[in-house]
């Protein structure tokens, strides 16, 4: 089981190291492949010294959807069978959100990562992309619905 908050713990140590902490063992490779399925290889890319460019004490040097695309690629590296999402993508441009999403989804029909991908969000329109909805109402209710419900 693995889980992706909204803010991610970081460390002052560099991009590479910083993913590659969900899997200790992974190849600078594996590293590269989860970066790019975060959507995060173009902007490593982009820093002085790339993978190795150190990010700063909590990530200071990127931005909350960079750090937020850290801990989607630290997923991706670790490929849990089991994935929570809690307000995992808020911070990222609704262009790559879908395409994080596109990744996730042909990574879990290739049967290479979580079978079951639990995620909180406010934003309905990637809730309506979910198997079932659990909408917890007035703090208390309960309320469920499946792709029947929306068709």
């Amino acid at each position: 089981v693995s889980i992706i908050t909204q803010n991610i713990f970081l460390f002052n140590e560099s991009l590479l190291e910083n993913i590659r902490y969900a899997r200790i063992d992974a190849t600078d490779e594996e590293v590269f492949e989860a970066s790019c399925l975060a959507c995060l290889h173009e902007k490593a890319s982009s820093l002085e010294n790339q993978y190795h460019t150190v990010i700063g004490d909590k990530g200071h040097l990127l931005s909350g959807g960079e750090r937020q695309r850290i801990g989607l690629a630290r997923a991706f590296l670790k490929k849990p069978k089991i994935l929570v999402m809690d307000e995992a993508t808020s911070s990222l441009d609704p262009r790559t959100e879908k395409k994080v999403f596109e990744n996730l989804d042909r990574m879990r029909r290739e049967g290479r990562m979580a079978s079951t991908l639990i995620f909180i969000t406010h934003n309905m329109e990637l809730a309506a992309s979910a198997d079932s909805i659990i909408d917890l109402q007035d703090k208390m209710t309960l309320v469920r619905y499946t792709d029947s419900d929306f068709e």
